[in-house]
């Protein structure tokens, strides 16, 4: 998008620099003085930015960063949208809190063209139409209360490089009563999960095994949504040459994120009852020693066959961050489920969450295509 630089950038405004003087703007803009609701900070993402293209008329985008001591940030871009008798400003940046974090960023005031790993967002809004701003507030808390699981797949092939591609993946729900799809038992390692997860600079595996059907990938998709990290999709034959020399430079640029590997059996099998040395291998390194320290990356990873077939070596603790064993719900949940789901139907057995979400009242084994409910969409 062409940059609009009308006004000249840099104007010196309350005591701290700006790319654009957003209040000059408004003034000769629409030639009136507005109100100015109070600075909103969001965590940015690219959505909330192409949600305000898609409302409103962009006025201004600048993506050279430059340092704001008096904030204690820098500021990598900003977005200016314009509205009738509205302005959006918004400044993406990073926080500087403190001298630690300074030197864990190799920071130096002249040090402005470097990549920033932008976290924060701040959005300003000028109005003088009450109307015009409930509905921009509106729309930015909607955006905030929808849960979004961000994923990525890498995209390329040796001798060509590698990307990653976003894509999204819809919960049948905004939430998920853990205790209840689950059991009691499994809130406990969930906690374990996030916490471990959402650490910056960790490393360790995560193992979810169990039969298919009992909700390992519904999980997975609920828990991307709560946790501000990198997720990338490592399609099973990648997997198994993850640390080779033409994927290795591709990892270390996407250090700090967690890599989820779906039907590993091939990965992190047994060495002794099959073919798997390199894959596990593999495994190994990244998510310990040397390697693991240098890359920063987690693992998680699903298998449909039972734990005695996975490599002892990465049950070993300090590595494994913790495993959980996918069962049938039990019949006291699955009359618990019944009830919420509004499902009159008697229970004699326990089922899988498949079983009970694609259930059809009148037929509990239904021989129907159960509509799509498990597994990355």
């Amino acid at each position: 998008m062409e940059k609009v630089r009308k006004y000249q950038p840099y104007t010196k405004s309350s005591g701290s620099y700006s790319p654009f003087n957003h209040s000059y703007y408004f003034c000769h803009r629409f030639n009136k003085q507005p109100y100015t609701y109070k600075p909103l900070r969001l965590l940015f993402k690219d959505s909330i930015i192409k949600k305000l293209e898609k409302e409103y008329h962009c006025v201004y985008r600048c993506t050279v960063a430059f340092s704001n001591k008096n904030r204690h940030e820098e500021i990598e871009s900003v977005y200016a949208f314009e509205g009738p008798e509205i302005l959006i400003y918004l400044e993406r940046s990073k926080l500087l809190d403190s001298a630690e974090e300074l030197a864990d960023d190799d920071y130096t005031s002249s040090d402005t063209t470097r990549d920033i790993k932008s976290k924060a967002l701040t959005v300003y809004i000028l109005y003088t139409q009450k109307k015009e701003l409930e509905k921009v507030i509106d729309m930015l808390e909607k955006y905030e209360e929808e849960k979004k699981n961000n994923v990525n797949l890498i995209i390329g092939a040796p001798g060509e490089g590698y990307t990653l591609r976003e894509f999204t993946t819809k919960l049948p729900e905004k939430d998920i009563d853990l205790e209840l799809n689950y059991g009691k038992d499994f809130v406990k390692k969930h906690k374990i999960i996030l916490n471990r997860l959402s650490e910056s600079g960790g490393s360790g595996l995560v193992i979810l095994n169990g039969k298919p059907g009992t909700g390992k990938t519904t999980y997975i998709k609920y828990l991307t949504t709560l946790i501000d990290k990198r997720i990338i999709f490592v399609p099973p034959a990648m997997a198994e040459s993850l640390t080779g020399p033409h994927l290795l430079p591709f990892l270390m640029e996407n250090k700090n994120s967690i890599l989820i590997i779906e039907d590993a059996e091939k990965v992190i099998g047994c060495r002794e009852a099959s073919d798997t040395n390199n894959s596990v291998s593999n495994i190994l390194n990244m998510t310990d020693g040397i390697l693991g320290d240098c890359l920063s990356l987690q693992v998680i990873a699903t298998l449909n066959t039972p734990r005695d077939r996975i490599d002892k070596a990465l049950l070993r603790k300090g590595r494994l961050i913790t495993e959980h064993e996918f069962k049938e719900l039990p019949e006291d949940n699955v009359k618990r489920l019944f009830e919420k789901l509004n499902i009159k139907k008697e229970v004699t057995k326990p089922l899988t969450l498949t079983e009970i979400y694609n259930h059809k009242e009148g037929d509990a084994e239904s021989k129907e295509e159960p509509r799509k409910f498990m597994g990355f969409q």
